[in-house]
C-alpha cells in the first residue's frame, strides 16, 4: 500500500500530493508504502503505479488501443475493496482513506503522463513486431483519460452519503459518520473499517471514544453565552449534529446574531475543527450573487459565513441561490475554465453577524430556513484568549456533545425552536418582505374576507410612509401581495351598480384591531396640541367641529339633506360627482370611518401630488388622516380652493388638523410655497 498521507492526526510529514512534484518525489520514494490499521487501510491520496516505475520500461497496450490502456492504470485504482477513483458530475473524485473527494483533473493527467512516460509497447510490422516507445502526448493522453473516464463513472443521480456497492452494513448511508479510528454506525454506536464503498463527503478528524470524558470547558462557555437559555444550547447542539451527518433534508441554514466579541467566532472555529478544515469554504454572502460565486461550494458540506453583510446591490441573486441550495433543487454552477457543474450542491450554511441581513424576498421564504440564534453579551476588553486552545482537548466529547443533538433531532424530526428567537424570525420575515408585515398588523385573512384594491393599495401606501418603505407602484404591491399571501383570489365587488375589482381572502382590520409591531414603531409625540392632532382628535374643538361640519363649512348647506349628490356647492364638477360616489363606496367599510365629501382642489391627487384616475386623497379621508398630516394636505387643499377643508371624522369623531399645523409652522409655509 502506498504512504500514510498525514492520518492518524498529528503527523504533519506529508504535504498532500507533492510526491508528484520536482524533488519531492524523491523524497516520496523513500517513505512506507503502506500503512495498516486494525480497522482501515491509510492510503495515499493519489494511489498509481509504485514510484519506482515511473520512467522505467513495462509493457502496456498500443496507444491506438486507449481502452486497454486505460483498464491497465485503473486496475491500479483499486483495493478489495472497492475502486478509489470515480468520475462523478463532470469531474475526478478520489478516496482519501476516510472520505471521498475532488480531484484536480490536471493532477491526474499528469500521473497518467508520468506513468507511461517509460513505457513500451510492440508494433507489429510486414518483418515482426518492433518494439517502441509509448511516447506520450496530449492527444494519446486525452484518449486514455476519455477511456477511463466511461470506465469509473458514477451515476449523476447519486448524492453522497450512499453505498457504491453492496455492503454488509445494513444501516442507511446517512447514519454513518467517518471518524479517524473507522465509520461510526449511529444507531448502533459501535465502529467498522473504513471502506471506499461509503461515498461520503465529510470525516471528522478526531477518534470516536464513547468514553470521553464531558466537554466541560465547551459547556461553560456555552452557558456564559446563553445563561438561563438552554433551548438555544440545544438548537446550537443539534446543527452541529445535522452538519456532522451530512445530511440536507432539513432545509435550515443556521444563523448567528450579536455583538462583536459575543461568541460567535469561537462557535465558528470550534466547528471548523470539529469537521476539518478541508470540508469547510469561507465565502462571503455578496460572493454567492456572483458567476463563480456557487464555485467553492463544490465538495463542501459546510460553508461559514464569517461576517454577512450584503452591499448596496440587489440582494435577489443571494436569496435565490440560498432558497436553491438549501431546498436541495439542481443548481447550475459556472466554473472558471472548466464546463460548468450542474447537480445538489451538499452544503449547508452557518451565518454570522452583528445585525439580521437584509434579504428581498416578498414571499418570506428566506425567514422561515433560517434558525436564528441570537447572543446578547459582548466580551469586548474581556476575552478569554486561551479558550481555543483550552477546547482541542475536548474535541472527542465535543462529538459525543453533537451526537447527542443528532440523537434528539433524529427523534424529535425537526430543530428546537427557542423562544429568544421568534421575535428575530418575525423581524427577519418583516425586513424580507415589509408586504408581509403590512398583512400581519393591518389584514385579516380568510375565506369570506373581499376587499377593493385601491383602497387595500393606499392602506398600505399610508403603513409604509409611517414605517419608512417605499410604497412603489400599484402592480409591484400587488405582485409582492400575492406572494405573502399565496391563496388571495379576483374579486368583483358590486357598488352604486358597478363592479370594482378587488381580492377574495384578505379585508382589512379595523383601526382598534390593528395589530401594531411596537418595535417597528416610531416615537409619538406626547404633549401639546401636535400629540392631539396625531392621534387623530383634539378636545377642546370636537364638539364645535362636530356641530358645524359641512361643505366648504357652509353652515346653511350642513343643514341640508345629508345625501351626496345633493346641495353640493356651486361650480361642482362633474369630477367631484364621481369623488363623492367614490368615498361613499368606501363608507363603513370595516368600520375604519365615517363618509366626507372630497374638497374642491383634492380630486384626482395621490399624496405625491400625480394626477391619478383613482381619487386617492378621497381613498386618505377614507382611511385616516396620519398621512394627510404630514404631507400638509389640508393647507394644499385650502389654498387651492380658497375655503376651509372639509372636517376629516374617524370613527364619528370631527379631527382639528389645523391645530397640528399652527403648532409645527408647517401649514403656513407650504402655503406661501404653493
Amino acid at each position: 500500500m502506498p504512504e500514510n498521507d498525514g492520518w492518524p492526526p498529528g503527523d504533519e510529514s506529508n504535504e498532500g500530493d507533492t510526491h508528484l512534484d520536482g524533488d519531492a518525489e524523491n523524497t516520496q520514494r523513500d517513505r512506507d508504502e503502506a500503512t495498516q490499521d486494525e480497522n482501515y487501510y491509510v492510503i495515499e491520496p493519489l494511489p498509481g503505479l509504485p514510484h519506482d516505475d515511473y520512467g522505467r520500461e513495462f509493457d502496456a497496450p498500443p496507444p491506438s488501443a486507449p481502452m486497454e490502456v486505460a483498464r491497465r492504470i485503473d486496475r491500479l485504482f483499486r483495493m478489495d475493496s472497492g475502486r478509489t477513483l470515480l468520475s462523478w458530475r463532470g469531474g475526478w473524485m478520489r478516496w482519501h482513506a476516510t472520505h471521498w473527494s475532488e480531484l484536480d483533473v490536471a493532477q491526474l493527467r499528469s500521473h497518467i503522463y508520468r506513468s507511461l512516460s517509460g513505457a513500451t509497447y510492440e508494433h507489429a510490422m510486414a518483418n515482426g513486431v518492433e518494439t517502441r516507445s509509448w511516447n506520450p502526448d496530449r492527444r494519446k493522453v486525452a484518449n486514455v483519460m476519455e477511456a477511463m473516464d466511461a470506465l469509473a463513472h458514477f451515476p449523476f443521480d447519486i448524492d453522497p452519503p450512499s453505498w457504491i456497492s453492496e455492503s454488509e452494513v445494513k444501516t442507511d448511508a446517512a447514519q454513518m459518520i467517518s471518524c479517524a479510528n473507522g465509520l461510526l454506525d449511529l444507531p448502533r454506536r459501535t465502529l467498522i473499517g473504513h471502506t471506499p464503498s461509503l461515498f461520503n463527503l465529510v470525516s471528522v478528524p478526531f477518534c470516536y471514544d464513547p468514553e470521553a470524558p464531558e466537554p466541560t470547558v465547551w459547556l461553560e462557555f456555552l452557558d456564559s453565552l446563553w445563561s438561563g437559555d438552554p433551548e438555544s444550547i440545544m438548537l446550537l447542539q443539534e446543527f452541529f449534529g445535522y452538519l456532522l451527518s451530512g445530511r440536507t433534508d432539513m432545509h435550515k441554514l443556521l444563523v448567528l446574531i450579536g455583538p462583536m466579541r459575543a461568541g460567535k467566532g469561537t462557535i465558528a472555529r470550534t466547528l471548523t475543527t470539529l469537521i476539518g478544515k478541508g470540508n469547510v469554504a469561507g465565502p462571503t454572502l455578496s460572493s454567492l450573487g456572483t458567476n463563480f460565486g456557487l464555485s467553492p461550494l463544490l465538495g463542501k458540506p459546510v460553508a461559514i459565513i464569517s461576517d454577512a453583510r450584503l452591499g448596496s446591490g440587489p440582494s435577489h441573486a443571494v436569496v435565490e441561490r440560498l432558497l436553491s441550495i438549501t431546498g436541495e433543487d439542481m443548481l447550475t454552477v459556472d466554473r472558471k475554465y472548466r464546463e460548468p457543474w450542474t447537480g445538489r450542491l451538499p452544503t449547508r450554511f452557518v451565518m454570522l453577524s452583528n445585525e439580521l441581513p437584509r434579504f428581498t424576498d416578498s414571499s418570506g421564504a428566506i425567514a422561515t430556513r433560517m434558525l436564528i440564534l441570537q447572543l446578547t453579551k459582548s466580551f469586548l476588553n474581556r476575552e478569554d484568549r486561551t479558550i481555543e486552545s483550552r477546547l482541542l482537548p475536548e474535541m472527542p466529547g465535543i462529538l459525543n456533545w453533537a451526537l447527542e443533538g443528532l440523537d434528539r433531532l433524529v427523534a424529535n424530526g425537526r430543530f428546537t425552536v427557542p423562544g429568544s428567537s421568534e421575535d428575530a424570525t418575525t423581524m427577519m420575515m418583516d425586513l424580507a418582505s415589509p408586504v408581509s408585515a403590512f398583512v400581519r398588523e393591518r389584514c385579516e385573512l380568510g375565506r369570506d374576507k373581499v376587499v377593493e384594491k385601491d383602497l387595500l393599495y393606499v392602506a398600505w401606501k399610508l403603513w409604509a410612509d409611517s414605517n419608512g418603505h417605499h410604497a412603489g407602484a400599484k402592480v409591484t404591491f400587488g405582485r409582492s401581495l400575492r406572494a405573502a399571501v399565496p391563496g388571495l383570489g379576483r374579486a368583483d365587488i358590486p357598488i352604486d351598480g358597478k363592479r370594482v375589482h378587488g381580492y377574495r381572502g384578505i379585508g382589512l382590520l379595523a383601526k382598534s384591531d390593528y395589530r401594531e409591531n411596537n418595535s417597528d414603531q416610531p416615537a409619538q409625540p406626547a404633549h401639546g396640541a401636535e400629540s392631539a392632532a396625531h392621534n387623530g382628535f383634539n378636545d377642546e374643538n370636537h364638539s364645535a367641529r362636530a356641530a358645524t361640519a359641512s361643505f366648504g363649512g357652509n353652515e346653511a348647506q350642513a343643514a341640508a339633506p345629508d345625501k351626496f349628490g345633493q346641495n353640493r356647492r356651486s361650480g361642482a364638477t362633474a369630477q367631484d360627482a364621481r369623488d363623492e360616489t367614490q368615498c361613499r363606496s368606501y363608507n363603513g367599510h370595516q368600520g375604519l370611518l365615517t363618509k366626507v365629501p372630497p374638497t374642491q382642489g383634492q380630486e384626482g391627487q395621490d399624496y405625491a401630488g400625480r394626477s391619478r384616475s383613482v381619487d386617492f386623497a378621497a381613498l386618505r379621508r377614507r382611511l385616516g388622516s396620519e398621512l394627510a398630516d404630514s404631507r400638509g394636505d389640508t393647507a394644499t387643499a385650502t389654498a387651492a380652493s380658497g375655503k376651509p377643508a372639509a372636517p376629516v371624522r374617524i370613527n364619528g369623531r370631527p379631527i382639528d388638523r389645523s391645530a397640528h399645523y399652527k403648532a409645527s409652522g408647517k401649514g403656513g409655509r407650504r402655503s406661501r410655497r404653493r
